[in-house]
């Protein structure tokens, strides 16, 4: 009885997160919401992201509807691709913009990060 109800309470917990791991640190927010975002899994980029309407529509407009036009082979290539961290700025405690880049996109984008209830999350309209 004891373990089902351990087992129950590790149901419960996991089901509040969605299953995800809470981010060490605004980098690590920052990777996970990109990685995410290269393989296709929007659910879990809209976990890691701050969740409101102008985030939504730009995670929907600007992400996921570049990432669905893509061919299987572009898809797969950017699933593959490495994220490489070029800068990292912190213009406050509560705020961290993560400048990065990939091989797949040759260009360099800037993330902002956002402590949200001690939860680093991406903030799309930053």
């Amino acid at each position: 009885m004891k373990r089902l109800g351990i087992f129950c309470l590790g149901l419960l917990v996991m089901s509040c997160n969605g299953g995800y791991t809470k981010p060490e640190n605004a980098i690590d927010g920052a990777r996970i919401f990109i990685d995410a975002t290269y393989k296709g899994d929007f659910k879990k980029a809209k976990f890691f992201m701050i969740d409101n309407e102008a985030n939504k529509t730009i995670l929907d407009k600007e992400y996921a509807e570049i990432f669905r036009a893509k061919n299987a082979f572009e898809k797969d290539d950017l699933r593959k691709d490495n994220i490489e961290i070029v800068q990292i700025l912190t213009p406050n405690a509560e705020e961290v913009k993560v400048i990065y880049n990939n091989k797949y996109h040759k260009q360099v984008d800037t993330l902002t990060m956002v402590k949200d209830q001690d939860f680093w999350k991406a903030d799309l309209t930053k």
